[in-house]
C-alpha cells in the first residue's frame, strides 16, 4: 500500500499547464511542520486534471490543505550526477483554512518563518540554474 497524507501550507501560488492530450497538470510544493521540532519539510506534489483546476482556483501561497496521494521515486541521470527526487502524486484534496483567517493572521499563522520559505524557493531557483549549465555542458561535448 502506497498512501501518503500530508498537512501543509502552500509555498507559493500554483499554476496549471495544459498538456498535448488536454490532461491538466498542477506542480506544487507544501510546507510541512514536523511533529517533533519547528524544523519543517518542504514536498513536491503533482496534481492532474479536476485536482489540479481546484488547487489553481482556490489554493493560493499560504493557504492550509490536507492532501492524499501516492509517493512517486524518479531518477534522472545526467554524465555527471543522478538526481533522486520523492513526488506525491495527488488523489485527494481538502482545504482546511478560510481566506479570513489568512488576511488575519498573514501568510504563515502558525509560525513557519517566511525566511525559511525564502530560503527554499531561491535554492530551487539556484538548483535549477545548476542543471540547466550541466546540460548544456553535455551537449557541448
Amino acid at each position: 500500500m502506497n498512501t501518503v497524507q500530508l498537512i501543509g501550507r502552500m509555498v507559493d501560488n500554483p499554476e496549471i499547464y495544459e498538456m498535448k492530450n488536454d490532461n491538466k497538470v498542477c506542480n506544487f510544493t507544501l510546507c510541512c511542520k514536523r511533529n517533533v521540532s519547528s524544523d519543517v519539510d518542504f514536498i513536491k506534489c503533482v496534481a492532474w486534471n479536476r485536482n489540479a483546476e481546484i488547487i489553481v482556483e482556490y489554493v493560493p501561497k499560504g493557504r492550509l490543505v490536507g492532501i492524499i496521494g501516492a509517493l512517486r521515486i524518479y531518477r534522472n541521470k545526467t554524465p555527471s550526477t543522478t538526481y533522486t527526487n520523492a513526488t506525491v502524486n495527488v488523489s485527494a484534496i481538502e482545504l482546511l483554512d478560510w481566506d479570513r483567517e489568512i488576511e488575519k493572521y498573514g501568510d504563515w499563522p502558525d509560525g513557519i518563518p517566511t525566511e525559511m520559505i525564502d530560503e527554499y524557493l531561491e535554492s530551487q531557483k539556484q538548483d535549477q540554474e545548476a542543471e540547466g549549465e550541466e546540460t548544456s555542458e553535455g551537449e557541448d561535448s
